[in-house]
C-alpha cells in the first residue's frame, strides 16, 4: 500500500508481465553468473476459509475465456475475484465475480491502489486485496494457479517441451508454433539456433505461466515463450531451439528443443 497520489499514480503499471520482464532485465548485467533457475520462486497457492485453488465459489460460475489471464484471488465467504488491471490516463480493474464483469476506475485523488463504481470497491494490498460490495466486505488472498500458454494465431499445431525430438508434417502455407518456459527476467529465452529452409520465423508471443504473475506487484518468474513457424516449400528438416543468454557462448548446459519438420 503507498501514500502520496501523484507518486503513487506515476508507479501505475501498463501489465504486471510487463513490469516483471523489464524489472528482471535491468537487474541482469553480461557476463554475470546466474542460474536460470534462481528467480524468486512463484508464490504458494493460497486459501482462504477452508477452500482449495481449484474449489474457490460455485464452480458452475465459469468466467470467460480470456479471464484466464488475470489475477485471481480467493475471497472469504467462498467468493472468487479476478481482475485485469489496465493503466492509462485514467486506471481501471475489470473484474470479474459472481458472473458478472464490473469495470472499476481509480479516482483522481486515490491514495491508496483502490478501485471503485457506484457500489464495489477494490483496494489492493500488495498480493492480496479488499472487496466490497452490496453484498458486504471480502478479504481477499492472491492465488498462484497454472496458466496455458497464449494461443499463436493460424496454426495447426502447437509443441510443447515434451515433444521435442518428434516430427511434425506440414503442407506449404501452413503454421505451425513451439511452447516452451524460459526466464526472460534473467536473460533467459528462446531462440533459434539452426532451422531448415524450408520454413521461415512467422512471430512470437509470450505471457505468465500463473496467476500470480498478474498480481500488482508481481516480479520475476518464468514465462511462457511461443514462436511460430510458416511452412514455405517441400522438404523436410531439423528445427533446433536453444535456450540461452544471447551475449553467452554456447555451452554444453544449454537447453535445446528439436523438431523434424516434413512439408509436403
Amino acid at each position: 500500500m503507498m501514500s502520496g497520489s501523484s507518486d503513487f499514480r506515476s508507479r501505475i503499471r501498463i501489465g504486471a508481465a510487463t513490469i516483471a520482464l523489464l524489472a528482471g532485465l535491468a537487474a541482469c548485467t553480461p557476463g554475470e553468473p546466474a542460474d536460470p533457475a534462481a528467480s524468486p520462486p512463484e508464490p504458494e497457492a493460497q486459501t482462504d476459509g477452508g477452500q482449495t485453488d481449484g474449489a474457490v465459489g460455485d464452480p458452475s460460475v465459469v468466467p470467460p475465456d480470456d479471464f484466464t489471464f488475470a489475477a485471481r484471488y480467493a475471497c472469504t465467504g467462498g467468493r472468487e475475484l479476478r481482475a485485469q488491471f489496465r493503466g492509462g490516463a485514467a486506471a481501471e480493474a475489470v473484474i470479474w465475480i459472481g458472473g458478472d464483469i464490473h469495470t472499476l476506475t481509480m479516482p483522481a485523488d486515490a491514495e491508496t491502489e483502490t478501485y471503485t463504481d457506484d457500489t464495489r470497491t477494490l483496494t489492493i494490498m500488495g498480493g492480496d486485496a479488499s472487496y466490497s460490495d452490496e453484498n458486504g466486505q471480502a478479504s481477499c488472498k492472491g492465488v498462484s494457479d497454472p496458466v496455458p500458454p497464449p494461443k499463436a494465431e493460424n496454426v495447426v499445431r502447437d509443441l510443447r517441451e515434451e515433444e521435442s525430438g518428434s516430427q511434425i508434417d506440414l503442407e506449404v502455407g501452413q503454421r505451425f508454433s513451439v511452447s516452451l518456459i524460459g526466464t526472460p527476467t534473467a536473460g533467459y529465452e528462446w531462440s533459434v539456433e539452426s532451422a531448415p529452409g524450408e520454413i521461415a520465423d512467422a512471430g512470437s508471443t509470450g505471457g505468465p505461466t500463473n496467476t500470480a504473475q498478474y498480481l500488482p506487484g508481481y516480479t520475476g518468474g518464468q514465462h511462457w515463450e511461443v514462436l511460430t513457424f510458416e511452412a514455405l516449400r517441400a522438404g523436410e528438416g531439423e528445427l533446433k531451439l536453444v535456450n540461452k543468454r544471447s551475449w553467452e557462448d554456447p555451452s554444453p548446459d544449454d537447453q535445446h528443443f528439436t523438431v523434424t519438420v516434413r512439408v509436403r
